[in-house]
This record gives structure tokens, sequence and C-alpha cells, in this order.
């Protein structure tokens, strides 16, 4: 009976030591597989970014040794915000209705205007078959870097039913712009 419990301590050390074995050569692997992979697409977009604009660093420190560190923090930072003109420098105001539908027993309509305005007006007007039908005002609200025309809920009453054209005409600090659609009623 001595014999057996020595064998089953030596095939106990042997198990512990090949389980061992396994998870160092599992955790290589995946290692090994990690360092070795293909950067993603996005990954070689950014890394060939980050090189251009560690060029970029190193030439500036090249031609311009007089510049302090605070410069060149400074200077990497400025990323223009948009692509285009400034909206804000247009000669005439111009802007999206953003929703014109029916909810209950009102017609809404929604103006977003592309320009910032403290102050203004919106004048809606409705029409049908070359028809005037409705006429109606709304203030300007400005947002962050836009403005909005306060919003016209429109009696369905006033205006009856079928395809409608929609006119907002914008005015604001001496400049004026025509923003128009449709609205199926």
């Amino acid at each position: 009976m001595v014999t057996q419990r020595k064998n089953y301590n030596k095939w106990w050390y042997w198990a512990v030591g090949l389980v061992v074995i396994v998870l160092l050569v599992v955790g290589g692997v995946a290692i090994w597989k990690n360092n070795s992979r293909e950067p993603e697409k996005g990954e070689v977009e950014t890394s060939k970014a980050a090189e251009k604009e560690n060029a970029k660093v190193e030439k500036t420190e090249e031609t311009k040794p007089e510049e302090s560190v605070a410069d060149k923090v400074v200077e990497e930072k400025k990323v223009p915000q948009y692509e285009g003109n400034d909206p804000n420098t247009a000669e005439e105001l111009t802007g999206v209705i953003t929703y014109a539908g029916v909810v209950g027993d009102k017609l809404m309509i929604r103006v977003n205007i592309d320009q910032f305005l403290d102050t203004g007006t919106c004048e809606l007007g409705l029409r049908q078959q070359g028809m005037n039908i409705y006429n109606t005002s709304a203030r300007i609200i400005s947002n962050v870097s836009t403005a909005t025309c306060e919003g016209f809920d429109v009696p369905l009453s006033s205006v009856g039913s079928g395809s409608a054209h929609i006119i907002v005409t914008v005015q604001s600090g001496g400049k004026t712009g025509t923003i128009e659609g449709e609205a199926t009623i």
C-alpha cells in the first residue's frame, strides 16, 4: 500500500507541472499574437497623423530655436472647427425648416437659422395654389452659435388642408434672408 501512495504523489506533481506549462504557453502565444497583429485602418491613420505632427514639431524646432515650449503647445492646438466660410459673415441670412407637420389641430413649423443673431423677426407666409392663405411673425431666439425662429403653431382651421408652400423671411441687423419649404396639411 505504501507504493500506491508514492505513485499518487508523483502524478499530482506532474499534473500541476503540466498545467503551469500549458498556462505559460497560452500566455506567451497571446502576447506574441497581440504584438504581431496588423494595426486596424483607424490606428494606421492615427499613427501616420502623429508621425506628421511629430515631424512638424521637429521641423519647427530646427528652424526656430528661440521658441519656448509654451509656444509649441499653443501652436499644436490650433485646429479649424469646420471647413468652409463663416456663415456669420455672409451677406444674407440662411437657414432650414427643421420641422413642418401636423400635430393635433395645429400645423407646427420650426426653423433653424445658420447665423448667430441676438434679435430680429421671422415672417411666415403660407401659400396654396399661388395664393397667400396665412401670415404671422415670431421673434428670433439666439442659441450658442446659431439662432431659431420662436416657432409657428398655425391652427388648422386657418389654413384648410392639402399641400402648402412655406416662406419664412428672416430679418436681423440690416440683413435679410428667405427660407422655403413644403408642408402637407
